[in-house]
């Protein structure tokens, strides 16, 4: 059974104050330089997008049917 005290300083949580440093702060800081390499610039309109695009047409289209 999980039960936390009413103040949050308490709960064991002394580490995760603003300023101390996790494993994972390069995941939640992109680096635009960085990143490019990994995105290669990349198009808007792909095809997956379009398939999503018609997904929700059809989707759209059939509740407006039945309704």
């Amino acid at each position: 059974q999980y039960v936390l005290k009413p103040n949050p300083a308490e709960w064991g949580s002394a580490a995760l104050t603003m300023g101390t440093p996790e494993p994972d702060d390069d995941l939640h800081n992109p680096d635009p330089r960085r990143d490019l390499k990994n995105d290669r610039g990349g198009h808007i309109f792909t095809a997956r997008g379009i398939a999503n695009l018609g997904c929700l047409f059809i989707l759209a289209a059939a509740l407006i049917f039945v309704l």
